[in-house]
């Protein structure tokens, strides 16, 4: 029995894309994987679902994407090997524009490429002006700590579309494909991102750590310490 509360949460295939903002076929897309529904479809009866079932299963269905992607996926630091965009769509909709895509996989490619370089020179400065490597560990995580998330902030707010003067990039996709897309969007969830979860080694390390493992001597340490991985590293 449906009480007052579940009829006021009860949404139709439209109304449950708009809370959503996705589009009429990504619902049907979500039931076919599972998508819990209180009434199917049928001739003279409209679609019912219950929002917060919804939300639960989609949270769940995150969940599970993610795991797949950094267990499956990105096995080591330097793994060329990506989700396909089919797998990807099922929780990023927005990347039916390959634009998104391809901008977002190749700031995650960026990230390890500075990861690997940059803050090995400035951990080789930073001992120099202090004297102490600990310290210099230290004082690099609280610098690269807000460039990892500004990085994410740079995706979800759509930042880098202003070099194309102010055009969405699904007019500049409609304009170079001819396939128009409607409207995407950049997710507002950081856990979202294809490079979530992926940080050099030595923002999961206590820098005292740090140092016996990857910089006991030398002027640089060891570069195995700049690799980016998955969190799961740090608990293993």
């Amino acid at each position: 029995m449906t009480t007052g509360t579940d009829a006021e949460n009860l949404l139709n295939r439209a109304d449950l894309a708009q809370a959503f903002d996705v589009s009429l076929p990504t619902i049907d897309s979500w039931v076919r994987k599972g998508c819990p529904f209180r009434q199917r479809g049928t001739n003279g009866k409209a679609w019912q679902f219950s929002l917060p079932e919804v939300a639960r299963w989609r949270e769940t269905m995150a969940k599970q994407s993610e795991q797949e992607w950094r267990g499956g996926h990105i096995k080591t630091p330097n793994a060329t090997e990506r989700p396909s965009l089919a797998v990807l769509l099922g929780n990023r909709p927005d990347l039916r524009n390959p634009i998104r895509f391809f901008v977002e996989d190749g700031l995650r490619d960026f990230l390890h490429y500075w990861a690997t370089t940059y803050p090995c020179l400035i951990l080789r400065h930073l001992h120099e002006e202090t004297g102490d490597r600990v310290q210099a560990v230290r004082l690099l995580q609280v610098a690269v700590e807000p460039v990892l998330g500004l990085a994410g902030t740079w995706i979800m707010e759509d930042r880098y579309s202003a070099c194309f003067e102010g055009d969405s990039l699904d007019a500049i996709w409609r304009d170079a494909t001819g396939v128009a897309l409607g409207h995407t969007r950049a997710p507002d969830d950081p856990g979202a991102l294809l490079f979530a979860g992926l940080m050099p080694r030595f923002m999961y390390m206590e820098p005292e750590e740090f140092v016996t493992t990857y910089w006991q001597q030398g002027e640089l340490p060891d570069p195995e310490g700049m690799q980016i991985g998955p969190l799961e590293e740090a608990t293993e």
